[in-house]
């Protein structure tokens, strides 16, 4: 089982706590590190990477963790996205036990 480090799991969390919502950098910057003096928006680019990395089928191709140019980024559920497959199932359940705020629905 893959553990998400504190950064990547803040970011993770203020994401799916908002579906559909684009957040900027600088919120996930402050919700992932506190205080940010001295950190770049940038830093945010790389946990979200590697969160990428975790929880999409493809990591070339984001359908859950979408950039929006110029200011962020949103989650997208796998609802709005697409019929569920397996891959997607597959995201949903990790995303899940990483935020209790995410609550998948119901595909049956």
């Amino acid at each position: 089982m893959n553990v998400l480090s504190t950064v990547e799991f803040a970011v993770l969390a203020e994401l799916v706590a908002n579906p559909g919502v684009a957040i900027s950098r600088e919120r996930l910057l402050a919700a992932s590190h506190g205080r940010s003096d001295g950190l770049l928006p940038r830093a945010i680019d790389v946990a979200v990477m590697r969160l990428r990395k975790r929880v999409e089928p493809d990591p070339a191709q984001p359908r859950f963790l979408q950039t929006i140019r110029g200011h962020g980024y949103m989650f997208v559920p796998a609802s709005v996205v697409a019929p569920a497959r397996d891959a997607d199932r597959g995201a949903r359940r990790y995303i899940s036990r990483c935020s209790p705020a995410f609550s998948p629905p119901s595909t049956t």
